[in-house]
């Protein structure tokens, strides 16, 4: 008889174990995600936002009288410069956008997945 053992990574801020992709485990990205688009959105270095929402074209968004155009930019992310800092917050207190820092919109850092030869079966 013989069993498969696949490899169980421990989670670098946790040390909880999962079977996944990255260094980290679901539920620290969703916290390290929510606690970074907090202190975004409390604390804004700027006054350009970026829609989440990937569509082609522009994106429209209303806030009161005024509509707002999220257009692609260079990099292809859907921007928009929003001059009152009232409508900002509003706007990244949704879903949807986050003030936009190209620095910041990087992945949150992955290991690459191990190849099926690499994993280890025991006899």
């Amino acid at each position: 008889m013989t069993d498969t053992v696949f490899r169980v990574k421990s989670c670098a801020r946790c040390q909880n174990n999962f079977d996944g992709e990255g260094v980290f485990c679901h539920f620290c990205v969703e916290k390290i995600d929510r606690n970074r688009r907090r202190n975004l959105r409390d604390d804004p270095p700027t006054s350009v936002a970026h829609c989440l929402i990937e569509r082609d074209g522009s994106t429209f968004f209303n806030v009161g009288t005024i509509r707002y155009e999220f257009a692609p930019n260079e990099r292809g992310h859907a921007v928009c410069e929003i001059t009152n800092p009232g409508h900002f917050k509003q706007i990244c207190r949704m879903p949807q956008f986050e003030p936009y820092l190209p620095e910041r919109l990087e992945p949150i850092a992955t290991q690459p997945a191990l190849p099926m030869s690499e994993k280890r079966r025991a006899v």
